[in-house]
């Protein structure tokens, strides 16, 4: 069984699409996501707090379980797999709207939510799709306009394959992110490291009667460093990369050996 997740909540088009594609290649699949948009969620959770799981109905494949949960996206793959598929041996989270390149990965819901799959024991896959650059400084970029969610599933369809014949090392998930392209026009599939993703004017102030009010924003400025996910989806190829939760920095242990202590 797989279990699907996101952080754009159970009625975006993306895991709508994901979902069928996944029904079309026959696999079993059951989805628990957001009841509403969770998007910058990162790997949040929420204790203390009572969640409800309900069932949904939308537009999705026939005899496919769809449950809305109130809580962020880790939560719904955390109390997915202790209720409702407590059989799933893989979490796909996605698709998203919207690239998660570089560092954005420490600010991304989709991403987060695949981190708790791994954490569970699960091969765990986040697929996102990446809008070109003039497209993310739309103001609208964030609605449901029509996109190639297709040519993303297609490819998570192809990376589920490939984990069913490739043992992963413990600890690890997978990052996919999908130019927004016709699949004609994908160039291919590239293994990829994470590379760098900057912005430029972060923080907008905007008038607001006689004080201002702050919008987090930005232009995107791409570090297009040959090997990296920035520089794959940016040649037309869908980037697959490796990312693991072990955060230790190795090199720099040894740089601080000589602050050790003993009593």
């Amino acid at each position: 069984m797989i279990l699907l997740s996101n952080d754009d909540g159970v009625r975006a088009d993306g895991i709508k699409v994901l979902a069928r594609a996944l029904h079309e290649a026959q696999y079993d699949i059951t989805v628990v996501a957001p009841a509403e948009e969770q998007s910058g969620a990162s790997h949040s959770m929420t204790f203390f707090k009572q969640h409800i799981i309900a069932p949904f109905e939308g537009d999705y494949p026939p005899g496919v379980p769809v449950y809305s949960c109130t809580g962020t996206p880790s939560d719904c793959v955390l109390l997915g797999t202790e209720t409702y598929a407590r059989g799933a041996e893989c979490v796909i989270t996605g698709i998203n709207r919207g690239a998660n390149l570089g560092g954005d990965v420490t600010y991304s819901g989709t991403v987060g939510a695949a981190m708790e799959a791994v954490i569970t024991g699960r091969r765990a896959i986040a697929v996102s799709l990446a809008f070109m650059k003039k497209e993310e400084q739309r103001p609208d970029f964030r609605d449901n306009v029509p996109a190639n969610y297709a040519t993303a599933a297609h490819v998570a369809v192809r990376v589920v394959k490939w984990l069913e014949r490739t043992a992963l090392p413990d600890g690890v998930l997978l990052n996919v992110n999908v130019p927004d392209v016709p699949l004609p026009e994908l160039k291919g599939i590239k293994i990829t490291r994470q590379g760098i993703k900057k912005y430029a004017d972060r923080v907008v102030r905007i008038p607001h009667g006689e004080d201002f009010t702050y919008s987090i924003t930005g232009t995107v400025v791409e570090v297009l460093e040959e090997g990296t996910d920035v520089w794959a989806v940016a040649g037309g190829y869908a980037s697959v990369t490796p990312i693991h939760l072990d955060l230790t920095c190795y090199p720099a242990i040894e740089v601080l050996k000589p602050l050790e202590l003993d009593n």
